[in-house]
């Protein structure tokens, strides 16, 4: 079977610079390993882990436009697993675990390898709080998001707290994924023409920080939402299908 770019599933709201700068190189990897070379999501994760593993050892000897290469990479093979596992349906248990375990390995290792790169102890707790705000920002993202889509045909219109942005396909603006981008890519790449890391790192940990008393905020908001419309469809015997008015 002969696949094509139209059948390549995509969650239906991402992040900015996939949206409009990775899909396509995405897309092409994902048809390329479907129809041509015939790879399996997992090798495809593997190959993601190396260039992580790569891209920390880089980092650790100051090669910082070469990590920056090996992280990108990296962050594109993990998108590319996903969708060429729905493409060929050879989605799995062990392949959703590795596709979590190697992305968390390998951002561990690339903020590790600044952190010793640099050897201060500012840094070290920089980094420390940075790496902790980054993955609570993440389960806090996934709480979020889940909560939107919990009862069915409960859009997330009525929870988000930037419409504007979901209107147009895109998540929340500062999620995880582009902290990632400023952490690992954007920082490095400042800090390579000589904006000293401490300062960038700054800003981002207050940002992170900001970003999470959001996500705690709207999804205590959410939870109120909720519990008003699961009383609404209780109360009028709303079954799965039916369509529920969200101006509530």
């Amino acid at each position: 079977m002969k696949y094509k770019r139209k059948d390549i599933e995509r969650h239906e709201l991402q992040e900015f610079d996939i949206k409009y700068i990775h899909n396509p190189i995405i897309d092409a990897l994902v048809l390329l390993f479907a129809n041509v070379i015939k790879l399996h999501p997992i090798t495809i994760t593997l190959i993601g882990l190396v260039c992580g593993l790569i891209s920390g050892f880089s980092f650790f000897k100051g090669y910082f436009i070469l990590a920056i290469i090996f992280y990108d990479l990296r962050w594109i093979f993990d998108n590319v697993d996903g969708r060429l596992a729905r493409l060929t349906n050879k989605g799995s248990r062990l392949g959703a675990f590795l596709d979590n375990y190697t992305g968390y390995l390998s951002d561990s290792l690339c903020i590790l390898g600044l952190m010793i790169f640099y050897n201060s102890k500012i840094i070290y707790v920089l980094g420390f709080f940075i790496y902790m705000c980054w993955i609570m920002n993440k389960l806090m993202s996934s709480k979020y998001n889940s909560l939107t889509t919990k009862v069915t045909n409960l859009k997330r219109d009525g929870l988000t707290f930037l419409k504007i942005f979901y209107n147009r396909g895109l998540r929340e603006p500062f999620n995880s994924v582009d902290q990632r981008m400023l952490i690992y890519i954007i920082c490095p790449l400042l800090a390579f023409f000589g904006l000293p890391i401490l300062y960038s790192w700054s800003f981002i940990l207050i940002g992170m920080f900001l970003m999470h008393c959001v996500y705690i905020a709207f999804y205590i908001n959410g939870l109120k939402k909720q519990d008003i419309k699961m009383k609404f469809i209780d109360q009028h015997h709303y079954t799965r299908g039916d369509k529920i008015d969200n101006r509530l």
